[in-house]
């Protein structure tokens, strides 16, 4: 175990945290924003709009279980990527590495099981 002061991260390390960092911000976006149910459903941006509205446009189309779902699923995985890229006494709680395919999978199988009950709700 590295000792927390004597640990220097690496560029490599300084990615994996910049980029749980973003994933944990999303999260939290899709977890606090709840629109308005008496709004008529926002217009389709359209292929060619920027990468950020027609995530907000799916963000806003969908129902607030699966909106909690997704917020809940990106929190998770940006948590779990800075854990495994940090040493030991940084974050004592995490799935060991080895085992990253049960927790890929059960993040999976909740976003299919979202996005199922969305379409089901909405059909």
């Amino acid at each position: 175990m590295t000792p927390l002061l004597a640990w220097t991260p690496s560029p490599v390390q300084f990615a994996a945290y910049a980029a749980a960092l973003a994933l944990i911000l999303l999260g939290v976006w899709f977890l606090l924003h709840r629109p308005d149910p008496d709004d008529d459903p926002p217009p389709s941006p359209g292929d060619q709009a920027p990468w950020i509205a027609r995530v907000r446009h799916w963000r806003d189309t969908r129902s607030g279980p699966t909106r909690t779902v997704f917020g809940l699923v990106m929190i998770l995985t940006g948590y779990h990527a800075a854990a495994w890229a940090g040493p030991d006494a940084v974050f004592a709680f995490r799935v060991p590495p080895e085992r990253w395919w049960i927790l890929a999978g059960a993040l999976v199988v909740s976003v299919a099981c979202a996005l199922v009950s969305d379409r089901i709700e909405r059909d």
